[in-house]
């Protein structure tokens, strides 16, 4: 089965070649994905009470999920370079980690005693589920050609 050649109506495009700058176009695209996974990790996890929060337990699946289907949805759709994708898309659960982080300290400053463990659990779990994405991206476009 051949693929049409890439463009706006292919179902993929080509890695971004070495030296690639994003298009305006393209930073909508990695802003918006951005926002939503952000919200989509964050409003759960900020519902949840202090004493009830374990990491990373406490990441709501259903936004993390959200996370790697759009990390994969810009890697396969869009001429980013994977590692942006990986980095931006991981960004969004970091920062709603760091909002709930920032809120709990205004509350009560003795919480949060553990937190270079917490930063390097949250980088694992984000960089796992956005890499994850791309990934398989990656294997989804693979397996079309």
């Amino acid at each position: 089965m051949d693929l049409p050649p890439p463009g706006d109506d292919a179902p993929h495009t080509p890695p971004a070649p070495r030296g690639w700058r994003p298009t305006p176009l393209d930073l909508q695209w990695l802003v918006g994905c951005h926002l939503l996974g952000f919200l989509a990790v964050g409003i759960p996890f900020w519902m949840l009470d202090y004493s009830a929060m374990t990491l990373p337990g406490s990441l709501p699946l259903p936004g993390l999920m959200l996370v790697g289907a759009l990390s994969m949805y810009l890697a396969v759709s869009r001429p980013i370079a994977r590692m942006l994708v990986v980095l931006v898309m991981a960004g969004a659960i970091v920062d709603a980690w760091i909002v709930r982080v920032a809120i709990d300290l205004v509350r009560d400053p003795t919480t949060h005693n553990l937190l270079p463990f917490e930063f390097v659990i949250v980088g694992f779990v984000s960089v796992a589920w956005a890499g994850g994405g791309v990934l398989a991206g990656r294997a989804w476009v693979a397996a079309g050609r």
